[in-house]
């Protein structure tokens, strides 16, 4: 590599793809995305064409590379993050048997309730560290089996979106092993495909992909528009890994004294662990990163999807969204409490009925006391999450957040508030392509071998200093007042769900 090498990073999403050059001091050079749209012909239905996908994915990755090589750069690298749980039925000969089902479609929702609730779903649980959820592809293959027996039977390949569009690469089946430990297929304790989880599943491992590392590479592209646009077949792409575990490594939250919380539409609460570890009270995730180390955590609906809602319902209509939650740093909740459950949930509580509420409401509470009594309540859900993880690894030392509230400075007070220890709000967009571009740099080519320790492997503060992850500290000010406004929030929220649980068997 010269000094005119650049590493291209690429991601799948739910809503969109992504392409970005990076020099090799990790400097954005030239970035693209793609919209991407989501089938929703039906109630809880969540699907992508795959074909879509890949040609989206193609043409922002050409643009980015033809930029780069105008500038004079060449591409030494490619690293490759992809959203979790996507699963796409391919055919014998590779074709796509209908749409790829992604993590949001619900229609599995009753037969995940069913096999939870029996001792086999809970084994498999903590044997594979994937929570039993509609989101999962283990739960996928159960309600298929029901809605197209015939489809299912006559199926090639089971396999996720980011595998599809790699044999389209390359024309081989292969899963990094991050990917492949969110399907609720694969034992954490072993690193191969459970045996036991195929056979509920009823699955062969043939049907699946080959398992390899997530610093796995290969050379030998075979997409004749990527090597017109400027890559070669020398072109190393590296497999890398989940979106979710590549936050981490991409904010620098990889050490064991550190917590990442990470919000968009929704949130996630994700620790390091050493060893592979599961929570039934909260069904926390535990996913692969690399060949010692897990991302442990908790996905919640309740994100910025929340805010949305209120600020388009009952906030103040003649302010923009960020004036609106400027303007909430002004008001207190005086005992106003948001269950900020408007989409169902999955972590902490795991039930797609949940409702969201507002408890507590008097005359005087207006919009902005409801804006700040969600941004409250969605704190206290993901502080929730963090607490029962807290029993499991220990209290970390820091917390690095991200995400568009949290440049809010009002904000990150609370958020440290309520966590009561420090938060480094990190400002840096596509955390998870940065975190596939280390991985990729780190890789060697088609043994998954590490060549070196990975750059996010030093001490947090010292990591956090690049010129790519901009960041302030905030102490906690007033931890002993949000500890009793918290506890007030679960004894609220365990009330709501004993109260929704009486109104449902009446319902029934």
């Amino acid at each position: 590599m010269t000094d005119k090498s650049c590493i291209l990073g690429i991601d799948i999403g739910t809503t969109s793809v992504k392409a970005v050059a990076f020099d090799m001091n990790k400097n954005v050079l030239v970035k693209n995305r793609d919209e991407l749209n989501l089938i929703v012909e039906s109630n809880y239905m969540a699907e992508q064409d795959p074909h879509e996908v890949y040609e989206k994915l193609t043409l922002v990755m050409e643009k980015t590379i033809s930029a780069a090589v105008s500038q004079g750069r060449s591409i030494a690298m490619v690293g490759f993050s992809s959203a979790m749980h996507s699963l796409l039925l391919v055919s014998s000969d590779g074709t796509p048997v209908g749409n790829a089902m992604t993590w949001m479609d619900g229609r599995a929702a009753r037969t995940a309730n069913e096999i939870w609730n029996t001792k086999t779903g809970r084994e498999l649980y903590y044997r594979t560290g994937t929570p039993v959820h509609a989101m999962s592809p283990m739960v996928k293959l159960v309600w298929l089996q029901d809605v197209m027996p015939s489809e299912f039977q006559s199926t090639g390949k089971f396999v996720s979106l980011k595998e599809w569009v790699w044999y389209q690469w390359f024309g081989v089946w292969e899963v990094d092993e991050s990917i492949a430990s969110a399907t609720g297929l694969l034992n954490l304790q072993t690193r191969q495909w459970d045996e036991q989880a195929l056979e509920f599943v009823k699955v062969r491992t043939s049907q699946l992909s080959q398992i390899v590392k997530t610093k796995f590479s290969r050379r030998g592209c075979q997409e004749e528009r990527l090597l017109d646009a400027g890559l070669t077949k020398n072109t190393r792409f590296g497999i890398g890994a989940s979106d979710g575990v590549l936050a981490n490594l991409g904010v620098g939250a990889v050490q064991s004294g550190s917590i990442a919380l990470t919000m968009g539409t929704s949130i996630a609460v994700r620790l390091l662990s050493e060893k592979p570890q599961t929570h039934e009270a909260i069904r926390s995730f535990c996913y692969i990163l690399d060949d010692s180390r897990f991302v442990v955590g908790g996905p919640s609906n309740s994100g910025g999807i929340v805010l949305d809602w209120i600020y388009s319902n009952v906030a103040v209509k003649d302010m923009s969204m960020t004036q609106a939650i400027d303007a909430a740093k002004t008001v207190s909740t005086d005992g106003l409490y948001c269950l900020p459950y408007v989409s169902g949930e999955r972590s902490p509580l795991w039930d797609s009925e949940a409702r969201a509420s507002f408890v507590g409401l008097t005359l005087q509470h207006n919009g902005l006391h409801m804006l700040r009594a969600g941004i409250e309540g969605i704190l206290f859900n993901a502080y929730w999450i963090a607490s029962e993880l807290f029993e499991q690894v220990g209290k970390p030392h820091v917390l690095i957040a991200s995400g568009k509230l949290f440049e809010v400075v009002w904000v990150r007070q609370l958020l440290a508030d309520i966590f009561d220890i420090p938060v480094r709000v990190n400002f840096l967009s596509d955390a998870s392509i940065l975190g596939a571009v280390d991985l990729a740099e780190h890789s060697d080519c088609q043994s998954g071998a590490e060549t070196k320790q990975l750059e996010a492997e030093r001490p947090v503060q010292e990591a956090l200093q690049s010129e790519n992850v901009k960041e302030e500290v905030f102490f906690p000010k007033n931890p002993l007042q949000y500890k009793h406004k918290y506890q007030q929030f679960r004894k609220t929220a365990a009330a709501f769900q004993e109260l929704s649980r009486a109104w449902d068997l009446r319902r029934k």
